[in-house]
């Protein structure tokens, strides 16, 4: 079988410029809760994918005529997670060019994957904050009103391009990764995963308006800076 270059499955000529700014961004510290915390993401996506192909196939008369071409699509999104699997299990150093390879070729974009990194750190964070602290000072209010999930593509940035809707998806496992992690400071490496993100501001519509950067550290700030608060009354009790 002829080996498939994962790049060749990036289409959008601006991903592969992003490509070489990331080229000098090391990762390589993260990389141990990013890597599995994207394949995870890649087998939801993959699994979306699924159904949405297999109810099509049951239900859409016309589906035929894209049947091959969306079976061959999920072909190279399961490639591209094994590749990357095998990526993550060599010892050598990571970066943001490494990573968004294989994530640009998953039909992803910079938008809809820093959106689900955002709600898996906002996770994390109240996961590693006591309950009656997140609500005394309603650290809920300070977290973005993200009231959509950004839709699965097929054929990304092609003429073919087909929204397969948005894709529920479960955070237990990504939170976990964290948690699990030998580090202590779970706070600090939410802060570092959050390095690899960027804020997408828009000043007309607030909703759009989505510095989800910004956002997790000044979440993060605001825990470190309660929890601090909350000692002396612990001592006083």
């Amino acid at each position: 079988m002829e080996k498939v270059d994962i790049k060749n499955l990036i289409k959008d000529k601006e991903s592969k410029l992003k490509l070489l700014e990331y080229e000098k961004v090391d990762i390589t510290d993260i990389a141990h809760l990013l890597g599995p915390i994207t394949v995870d993401l890649m087998e939801q996506c993959y699994n979306h994918a699924l159904e949405f192909h297999n109810y099509n196939l049951k239900t859409n008369r016309k589906y035929f005529k894209i049947e091959d071409e969306v079976s061959e699509q999920l072909k190279d999104l399961l490639l591209v997670k094994q590749e990357f699997i095998k990526f993550l299990l060599r010892f050598t150093k990571r970066t943001k060019k490494d990573f968004y390879t294989y994530i640009y070729a998953h039909q992803m974009s910079d938008n809809f994957y820093d959106q689900y990194l955002y709600r898996v750190l906002v996770a994390s964070v109240k996961a590693n904050t006591k309950k009656e602290v997140w609500e005394e000072h309603q650290l809920d209010n300070q977290v973005l009103n993200i009231s959509f999930y950004n839709p699965l593509l097929l054929f990304a940035n092609t003429d073919k391009e087909i929204n397969i809707g948005s894709c529920n998806f479960n955070l237990e496992k990504p939170i976990r990764i964290i948690n699990d992690d030998e580090n202590s400071k779970k706070l600090n490496q939410i802060r570092k995963i959050s390095e690899v993100m960027k804020d997408y501001p828009c000043q007309e519509f607030s909703v759009f308006h989505l510095p989800y950067k910004t956002s997790i550290n000044n979440l993060v700030d605001n825990v470190e800076i309660v929890s601090d608060f909350e000692k002396p009354k612990q001592l006083i009790r």
